[in-house]
């Protein structure tokens, strides 16, 4: 029977290796030496947030994607924790991902992704307390022991594989001098060996590679620098790297934005794409000026999207998904991208990234870049001037406008993401967000659950869900209920005209769905002028039937705390605007369904206007928002 060092000794290139691994001082973003003394570096009030975080997850506490549990005294990798049920020890080509009884594998590989490993390891560096050190340890073994490569329900997708891979590095690179447990090590380092050939030999192409493949070769990138000794870790990191720059081609636009149709994946992406930028330039690996110049946009978008409260347009899926969580690990807001910008500054020299107030956010950089004191900022900067202004994506769907007081976003993506094969964009066409003095007024109404809650996931993800007319109840891309992300088939929109007009910007945008459908041609005009403080909005129906009838419904989705104050035959007063509807249309107030993140659901309002039309052959609808 071969023993782990047996196997161990099998991989490496030569038998000094074993002791090399164990002696060898590797770098992921920072040395052992660069990375404490940033720690000792943060303020007083930062270091005691790490220590209670790191507290907390030692007694088994955790945020479970929105649900606050204590795991008991051993923590269970096969189980979620939301519904109790446990997922069996088979060969992970036959785990049955989805249930009938509300459970979510998700739940299972979220905490398995071991994304509280960088906080208990600062924890570690700052008090030296052997508690947190032998937390994480127990946590590693349990789930290598409990759960035999190939099978489990964590090893049921590679992408889930990566990420903890990536995670568990930082272990071996940053605490492998203070673990006196060889036998431990060498469990670690053949485990290490085992996700890498599990994941090289399971890469998910799927129907077109996406997210999960970028995952895949991300965590392939980040093995391979660390461990050049294993025989195969070459292989890995040729074949990885060059796949990283073929899917930054393939995934990215030119105009710098996610193929997904989706706002929260575009995080996603990005923090994989620039974290391994950023690992390979601090380990000598030279990536392409085209990869750089497109990740410099990516960053980019996220400076344009991001509303005055911090926070992002949810347009798309949002499942919460990242590559590590560096900080804040209780209280890190899902809708806040903006530590992106802060990276994104120090690795492109962008001092205007940082306009968006960032400061707060630079315990994130810790484990990333070496930092002179809590407020270090100090780079040459390009000075590209961006203003927070407005910014249209033509080919990718948006339009972006804020100023000091108000936003606007707008997404004509409609084509259910990834080049029309489907994935994580909604049926959310002509959808829009608003804020009024900086508040949220209209919202998107977000995605609530995947396979855990099926009706859930459609309902958020139609087209009468979002902020858009809907005509006779018909979605714009028909889906079947049963597959979660694909649609049938897709309409392409298409953005008409952009321009400036009296201090407005006019924006006219087309999709073929309804003239396909119903042959009908329909245009949404939206006219903003936040001088004025009013936005107007005409849908415009050309070519109707006039023997037959329409039913047009106007949906509009109050943020939470936005409160109805009146109704006034056309006219609804919030306390954050005032909708102005023409005369003839019905109002009522639902109660809708708002998820700020995965596994989250509020209760909000939702207002909509809807009429039933015949004889006619072209009519206009026009909806004044004031501010």
């Amino acid at each position: 029977m071969i023993n782990d060092s047996d196997l161990l000794q099998k991989n490496l290139k030569d038998s000094s290796d074993i002791q090399h691994l164990l002696s060898k001082d590797n770098l992921i973003f920072l040395s052992n030496s660069e990375l404490c003394n940033n720690l000792q570096k943060i303020t007083t009030e930062k270091k005691k947030l790490i220590i209670s975080d790191a507290d907390r997850i030692s007694n088994h506490e955790i945020n479970l994607l929105g649900l606050n549990l204590n795991l008991g005294s051993t923590i269970n990798w096969l189980k979620d924790y939301k519904t109790s049920r446990t997922w069996p020890l088979d060969h992970f080509t036959k785990i049955q991902i989805s249930y009938d009884d509300k459970s979510d594998i998700k739940n299972v590989w979220e905490l398995s992704r071991f994304y509280h490993i960088p906080t208990l390891i600062s924890a570690f560096l700052l008090t030296k307390n052997n508690k947190y050190l032998n937390e994480i340890i127990n946590r590693i073994n349990t789930l290598i022991d409990g759960n035999p490569t190939y099978f489990d329900a964590n090893w049921a997708c590679p992408m889930e594989a990566a990420i903890r891979l990536s995670n568990w590095l930082f272990v071996w690179v940053y605490l492998k001098k203070y673990i006196n447990d060889e036998t431990f090590k060498t469990k670690l380092l053949i485990s290490f060996y085992n996700h890498g050939n599990y994941i090289f030999n399971n890469l998910e192409y799927g129907y077109f590679k996406s997210n999960h493949y970028l995952s895949d070769i991300v965590g392939l990138i980040f093995l391979g620098v660390v461990f050049s000794e294993f025989k195969t870790s070459k292989k890995w990191l040729r074949f990885s790297l060059k796949s990283l720059e073929n899917e930054m081609k393939k995934q990215v636009s030119n105009e710098g934005v996610n193929f997904e149709a989706s706002t929260s994946y575009h995080r996603l992406t990005l923090e994989l794409f620039l974290y391994s930028a950023i690992l390979c330039k601090k380990n000598n690996i030279t990536l392409s000026q085209k990869y750089h110049k497109k990740l410099e946009k990516m960053i980019e978008f996220i400076f344009y999207e991001t509303k005055n409260n911090g926070e992002i347009p949810q347009f798309g899926d949002n499942d919460n998904g990242r590559l590590f969580i560096f900080s804040n690990y209780y209280r890190w807001n899902v809708l806040d991208h903006r530590y992106l910008l802060q990276i994104g500054s120090i690795f492109f020299k962008r001092d205007d990234f940082l306009n968006l107030n960032t400061n707060n956010l630079m315990i994130d950089n810790s484990f990333i870049f070496p930092i002179a004191n809590e407020n270090d900022n100090s780079q040459t900067c390009k000075n590209k001037n961006l203003t927070p202004t407005k910014k249209l994506y033509k080919k990718s769907g948006y339009f972006f406008h804020r100023t000091n007081n108000s936003y606007f976003a707008l997404t004509f993506t409609g084509n259910g993401g990834r080049h029309e094969m489907g994935g994580h964009g909604h049926n959310d066409f002509g959808s829009f967000e608003l804020q009024s003095n900086g508040e949220d007024f209209i919202i998107d109404p977000g995605t609530g659950s995947y396979t855990g809650n099926q009706r859930l996931r459609n309902h958020l993800r139609s087209q009468k869900q979002h902020n858009s007319l809907t005509i006779n109840n018909l979605e714009f891309n028909d889906f079947n209920n049963q597959d979660l992300f694909h649609y049938q088939e897709f309409f392409k929109p298409k953005l008409i005209s952009s321009e400036t007009k009296s201090g407005s910007y006019v924006i006219k945008i087309f999709n073929t769905a309804y003239k396909k459908k119903l042959n009908i041609i329909y245009y949404r005009i939206f006219n903003v002028n936040f001088n004025r403080g009013e936005i107007i909005i005409e849908d415009r129906l050309e070519n109707l039937d006039p023997k037959k009838r329409y039913n047009l419904f106007f949906n509009f989705n109050l943020a939470p705390e936005c409160k109805i104050i009146s109704i006034n035959k056309n006219i609804i007063t919030t306390d954050k605007g005032i909708f102005e509807f023409n005369k003839e249309l019905s109002l009522e107030v639902k109660k809708g369904v708002y998820s700020p993140a995965y596994g989250i659901t509020n209760q909000i309002d939702r207002v909509v206007a809807q009429k039933s039309i015949s004889n006619l052959t072209s009519i206009t609808y026009v909806t004044l928002i004031h501010l």
